[in-house]
């Protein structure tokens, strides 16, 4: 019954955001900033992540909470929709597959949920968040982003030279556990100027 994006952290999630915190810190040092979903658990991760952090010697790192970097939406397909509007289940199942069939027939990318988003529509926001981040006054920084499996897979399409397909193959092979950390570096003498250094 509770939407997607009022999802909360449970106590496990909670103390992998702190370990979280204290590794990012260990490897990275302090970040110019830490972005996040505005989503209720990946605000959560992002607070906990920086207090972590400030407790470790990184005080003030500040916090941006931006619609940009938000999950795929199923919309209609979210169960606690279908729930709370007391819809038929079966009907709802049968949506379900639909979708499912859908999506093998124009593949995982390009797929729209009934009323949602696709990956290629997540693709979008991190595009334009990209532009946010390549802003000269974060040139050479390091930068958290806290957000979700799809979003943070969609940065691989922009930064690693990957197409739509290869970008859901390399997910569904190693797909993102809950605090998995990416690394992007970039690196001037790469082809693609950016090396995926840590993948999970």
């Amino acid at each position: 019954g509770v939407p997607d994006h009022k999802t909360p952290l449970t106590e496990t999630g909670r103390e992998q955001a702190r370990q979280t915190g204290i590794a990012l810190f260990e490897n990275f040092g302090k970040p110019a900033v830490i972005f996040h979903s505005p989503y209720a658990r990946t605000t959560e991760t992002a607070e906990i992540i920086q207090q972590s952090m400030s407790r470790c010697g990184a005080e003030d790192v500040p916090l941006r909470r931006d619609l940009l970097l938000v999950e795929q939406q199923f919309s209609t397909l979210d169960p606690a929709v279908a729930v709370a509007i007391g819809a038929d289940m079966e009907k709802f199942r049968q949506m379900q597959r639909e979708f499912e069939a859908r999506r093998k027939v124009v593949g995982k990318f390009y797929a729209t949920p009934p009323d949602g988003k696709s990956w290629y529509d997540v693709a979008l926001n991190t595009h334009d968040m990209l532009g946010k981040f390549f802003r000269p006054s974060w040139d050479k920084e390091t930068l958290v982003v806290v957000s979700h499996a799809v979003t943070i897979a969609t940065f691989l399409y922009h930064l690693h030279g990957r197409d739509e397909e290869a970008t859901v193959d390399f997910y569904e092979h190693d797909k993102l556990k809950n605090c998995g950390v990416v690394y992007f570096r970039y690196n001037p003498e790469s082809e693609l100027r950016w090396d995926l250094v840590c993948w999970n």
